[in-house]
């Protein structure tokens, strides 16, 4: 379960003014996990969206922009951040918490901090470790691995549902997060082979 301290420190990141606009959100890896090294922020409305962005581009550095999302970089004074942090405004959708929460990959992702500090989950979130394949994206087994090892408890089923689907479909191209970058099945497959405790 996310502290109080951690929704203050993912906070201090943000603009103080972005807090007077509704309808915007943190979900993902930052609420998953005390370790992050990026902030996505995700909106319900087009309206907060065009609210928040100017507030970035006046005081944060664009990273790189896509059609699905802009990244800025944040020069943080936290010494447990090795590099610069990269706080990401999602624009790929604008929907209702709920529906928005639903579409990602790995259940314990399902959960949003609102701007109010209160944390929003759907149910399965705090299920052990599971992925959602019809949700799959070019970076789902990379962030799979990524959770294993960051403790998160997972069935060696739910590894075998991933692999099985994946040979099943090794041809078929999966989209990426927030860039256009691509991945095929098959590449996904490799990289869950290659993963040491996995591989032999």
């Amino acid at each position: 379960m996310i502290t109080i301290y951690q929704i203050q420190n993912l906070f201090s990141h943000l603009p103080k003014p972005m807090f007077d606009i509704p309808n915007w959100f943190i979900a993902g890896g930052s609420v998953t996990s005390s370790s992050f090294t990026d902030i996505d922020i995700y909106f319900s409305t087009q309206a907060a969206y065009d609210a928040v962005l100017p507030l970035f581009k006046e005081h944060y550095s664009i990273l790189h922009e896509t059609e699905n999302a802009v990244s800025f970089t944040y020069k943080s004074s936290n010494v447990f951040l090795s590099s610069p942090l990269i706080i990401q405004l999602i624009h790929r959708s604008f929907q209702p918490i709920p529906l928005i929460l639903a579409d990602f990959d790995l259940n314990v992702c399902r959960k949003a901090i609102l701007p109010s500090g209160k944390l929003f989950t759907l149910p399965e979130s705090n299920h052990p470790l599971q992925v959602d394949l019809s949700n799959l994206r070019a970076n789902t087994a990379s962030r799979f691995i990524k959770y294993v090892e960051r403790g998160f408890i997972t069935h060696t089923l739910r590894f075998e549902e991933l692999i099985h689907h994946l040979i099943a479909n090794l041809d078929v191209e999966l989209p990426g997060y927030y860039a256009n970058t691509t991945q095929t099945c098959f590449q996904s497959l490799f990289k869950l082979y290659s993963y040491s405790p996995f591989s032999g």
